[in-house]
């Protein structure tokens, strides 16, 4: 009932959009006439929107990149760092940490800005880069470097994400969404394979130089979201950061008025504390999302993806691990070829099939491993240890056809807009705190019950995961979050009506 209530809203608009193309613009323009008086945006660099968009762009590919530049760095110059240190290593923790402690913070950022914070995250990047330009000397850079890379990481994960949604219209939100995972595991690939024929050093600068860019295009040549001019009462910046996103020649006013009608409605009357807490409790418009983004995020990290990947390029010796690089190398390369396969599907599948498609692989070729260790305990063994690989393969490339990209879209989507400063320090920390503790506990627990104890439990929490998509996801696409907002009030305008309903009986009782 719920996905064909999405899916009647959706048509709905869509006609009303086209219906309203010649003549609703018009009259949107007239009553906010005090609002469309330019008819070109201030904002700068109009003519070179896109060489800005594509500077913005740049971030993730940065940010995969200082990644891969400090696991590079730490295999080629640390001597505590080897082919036979044990996975996760101490680099891994120091990034968890940080960006769980950014994730944290990151509500107070929000507040002051969204695309402006990305450039914060430029700078953070900036200094992370050149601290590994000159610590060759010096092993306290590398750990600064480390921590201000996890700080980095932590707030331009789910901020980059929530640019992506405010600033993009429905049709191109998700598949640029997806776009941005993509560029991130691009980075890495990037670092590892060049630093393989160019110093560290040298691919630092190159990182540099890209973070310079993007620093200029999202501190003072991109617009701030929409959303967040509009939330701040800024209603002719809101018009121009849409006219600037959109094109100089696009009809603007039906989006705008969508905006301004979803927004007029989430604004009520100042309530105390108690009472505002009170009814954010009872508001399923509020909860439902809420807790689907970080159930969603929370099933992302429990099915497994970090432990197989490193039994993956250990080749089953997570015990006394050895890094194969070719599988390593297969593994980063898969990264960036598999989520192309959702970016051209996107729009035509949807989020909900493309989920349940990928959860399902998920859950059958855990299952089949689990199956194969608990017959063949010694997994290393040649004649098996390559349909293992083969298994733990189908599962990686599962993962990353669909929840893997899509897991933070879908978070940072259901969202509702005005809880944003609040709410994705909770979700986003929730995330970064079960990466957390799998880092920390992986070994002990693999020591305990071996693979086939692993691949059970993946088994079982990739199965809820197909469940839980198939239960609560709703199913949709080119769906605005205006209209994404409006399909989750509907359950309190209906437990509303009840109320008015049982209210009139008893009185006329």
């Amino acid at each position: 009932e719920a996905e064909s209530d999405l899916s009647t809203s959706t048509n709905a608009t869509r006609s009303s959009r086209e219906s309203d193309s010649s003549h609703g613009s018009r009259d949107i323009k007239r009553r906010h006439k005090h609002v469309f008086h330019q008819q070109t945006p201030k904002e700068p660099l109009l003519q070179f929107r896109y060489l800005v968009i594509v500077c913005l762009y740049l971030g993730p590919v940065c940010s995969g990149f200082l990644v891969g530049l400090l696991q590079a760095f730490n295999l080629a110059y640390s001597p505590y760092y080897s082919l036979e240190q044990p996975f996760p290593n101490w680099s891994i923790h120091v990034i968890f940490f940080s960006g769980l402690g950014s994730s944290l913070l990151l509500g107070i950022g929000l507040c002051f800005g969204k695309v402006k914070l990305l450039a914060l995250v430029a700078v953070l990047q900036f200094l992370s880069s050149l601290l590994i330009l000159f610590s060759t000397t010096s092993w306290w850079m590398v750990h600064v470097a480390e921590v201000l890379c996890g700080v980095s990481i932590g707030i331009h994960v789910p901020l980059q994400q929530i640019v992506t949604a405010e600033s993009l219209s429905a049709f191109r939100r998700a598949s640029i969404g997806i776009l941005s995972y993509i560029l991130v595991h691009l980075g890495i690939l990037l670092a590892h394979l060049l630093s393989s024929v160019i110093v560290v050093q040298a691919l630092a600068i190159v990182n540099l130089v890209a973070l310079i860019l993007n620093f200029l295009s999202s501190g003072f040549a991109h617009p701030e979201t929409p959303r967040f001019h509009f939330d701040r009462v800024e209603r002719s910046k809101c018009v121009n950061a849409l006219q600037w996103l959109r094109g100089k020649s696009s009809d603007i006013g039906f989006e705008y008025e969508e905006l301004a009608h979803n927004l007029s409605i989430l604004a009520t009357p100042s309530f105390n504390r108690r009472e505002r807490l009170n009814s954010l409790i009872k508001s399923r418009s509020v909860y439902q999302p809420l807790l689907t983004s970080v159930t969603i995020l929370i099933l992302s990290v429990a099915c497994g993806y970090l432990p197989i990947t490193f039994l993956f390029i250990t080749n089953f010796h997570l015990s006394v691990p050895k890094l194969d690089e070719d599988l390593r190398n297969l593994l980063l390369i898969s990264n960036v070829l598999a989520p192309c396969i959702p970016l051209f599907l996107i729009d035509r599948l949807g989020r909900k099939l493309l989920l349940l498609i990928s959860t399902a692989l998920m859950a059958v070729s855990m299952t089949f491993l689990a199956l194969l260790a608990h017959m063949e305990p010694d997994i290393t063994l040649f004649q098996v240890k390559y349909t293992a690989i083969v298994a733990s393969a189908v599962f990686l490339l599962s993962f990353q056809v669909g929840l893997g990209p899509l897991a933070w879209i879908l978070a940072m989507e259901l969202i509702p807009g005005s809880l944003l400063p609040w709410a994705v320090p909770v979700v986003s920390s929730t995330w970064w705190i079960l990466g957390l503790v799998f880092t920390l506990t992986m070994r002990p627990v693999f020591d305990t019950i071996g693979v086939p104890g692993f691949c059970t439990i993946f088994a079982v929490v990739s199965g809820l995961t197909y469940g839980f998509v198939l239960e609560w996801i709703p199913d949709y696409r080119e769906v605005s979050l205006e209209e994404i907002e409006r399909f989750f009030r509907k359950y309190d305008q209906r437990k509303l009506t009840l109320d008015i309903s049982s209210a009139t009986e008893r009185n006329v009782a």
